[in-house]
C-alpha cells in the first residue's frame, strides 16, 4: 500500500492543538510546552506518527504527550 502523503497545514493545525491540549492539562503557557517538545525531540516524534496520531483525540494525546514528558523527566 502506498504511503499516504498529508496535507502540512492539516498536520500543523493538528500539531498547535494538541501542544494547546497539553499545556491546558499541565498549567503551562503554550509558548513553554512548545518549547520542552522541541528540546527533546519530540516535535518530530509527533509529526512523524501523524499518520496514526491524527486519528486520536485530542485529550488522548495530549495524555500521551504528558506521558512521554515525564518519562523524560521534564515536568
Amino acid at each position: 500500500m502506498a504511503k499516504k502523503l498529508y496535507n502540512e497545514a492539516d498536520k500543523a493545525v493538528w500539531f498547535t492543538i494538541c501542544v494547546q491540549f497539553t499545556a491546558e492539562a499541565l498549567g503551562m503557557p503554550v509558548k513553554e510546552v512548545a518549547r520542552i517538545l522541541n528540546s527533546y525531540g519530540l516535535v518530530e516524534w509527533l509529526l512523524s506518527g501523524y499518520g496514526s496520531f491524527h486519528t486520536q483525540g485530542y485529550e488522548y494525546m495530549s495524555e500521551l504527550i504528558t506521558d512521554k514528558l515525564q518519562q523524560l523527566q521534564e515536568i
